[in-house]
């Protein structure tokens, strides 16, 4: 996942960068601006790498669900901004919950998840914190950062859903995090 390191050096310079800033030139309210910029470059650059990526396979590729990912993470970014940093997952869930409300993103908040096995239904059932518009599923998470285990999670509902796109989003560090998890064994991106 070359993607992964690429994006946390961006975060890490971005973060070291904007405490000096914030340390020598302009405080708090200086620090918040160049971070809300900063923020928006880095989906950018997100949108930007994906497609590098795909160029470097000789086939073109569109990125899943591009306008409606950016509205997604855009929405998570504006939580980030209000709340900061160190509450409960459960308060960012009802905050983005309410925030994707106001930008008319169609939404289903803790939605249960159907498992089969070899063609059985299970009583056991994944519960997703958010599927957007039945085409993304987001995890929120509130911790020291997004794991390996946080990305198993999201592919497993994946796999259950048939759905191709998942975003992790941690609201748990001083700058919002996000990952974007793809599923290439659904055939069809559009399910």
């Amino acid at each position: 996942m070359p993607e992964v390191g690429f994006r946390w050096g961006y975060w890490f310079f971005a973060n070291e960068f904007l405490r000096i800033i914030q340390i020598y030139w302009g405080g708090a309210d200086l620090y918040e601006e160049c971070l809300r910029h900063f923020e928006l470059m880095l989906i950018q650059k997100d949108f930007i790498y994906q497609f590098i990526l795909s160029m470097s396979n000789d086939q073109p590729m569109e990125l899943l669900y591009k306008e409606l990912s950016y509205d997604v993470v855009g929405a998570a970014m504006s939580v980030h901004r209000e709340l900061k940093w160190g509450f409960l997952e459960k308060v960012y869930q009802e905050a983005f919950a309410i925030e994707l409300k106001m930008r008319n993103i169609p939404f289903e908040r803790e939605k249960n998840l159907e498992l089969t096995y070899k063609g059985q239904k299970l009583n056991s059932t994944y519960i997703a914190d958010f599927v957007i518009d039945n085409k993304i599923i987001v995890e929120l998470k509130a911790t020291d950062g997004i794991t390996s285990s946080h990305i198993s999670q999201t592919l497993n509902y994946l796999n259950a859903t048939g759905l191709s796109l998942g975003i992790i989003i941690n609201f748990g560090t001083s700058s919002l995090q996000y990952e974007r998890v793809i599923n290439n064994k659904n055939d069809n991106p559009n399910s």
